[in-house]
């Protein structure tokens, strides 16, 4: 509702697999993932999107960042994340960051 309420067009899905289906079928100019999710996480999706739609901007969103030794949000920049954004930031951030990452690719000229 946050994104919608600043204008943006939503589509969401409850897992990983119906992720990539609205991906596939909608072809966003942007995905925001979690990287936690069930049927497929977010790591798979983003080697999937990116694999498929190089220029899509990608950014990735987890909870806690770490489990043990892995920080899944360096690791999702490293595999094709254009940005990532820890849960437990304001909401504005996200709306800050997205319109960046935004303005990133029409600069660009994708």
């Amino acid at each position: 509702m946050l994104l919608e309420d600043h204008g943006f067009q939503v589509l969401t899905a409850n897992n990983g697999v119906r992720g990539l289906e609205v991906f596939r079928e909608q072809r966003p100019a942007a995905v925001l993932t979690d990287i936690i999710m069930p049927e497929q996480d977010g790591i798979g999706a983003i080697l999937e999107m990116r694999r498929e739609r190089p220029e899509v901007k990608i950014i990735a969103i987890s909870g806690a960042g770490r489990v043990g030794k892995t920080d899944f949000l360096t690791i999702a920049r490293k595999l094709g994340a254009d940005a990532t954004f820890e849960k437990g930031r304001s909401a504005n951030e996200l709306v800050v960051l997205l319109r960046a990452t935004l303005r990133r690719m029409r600069t660009a000229g994708q």
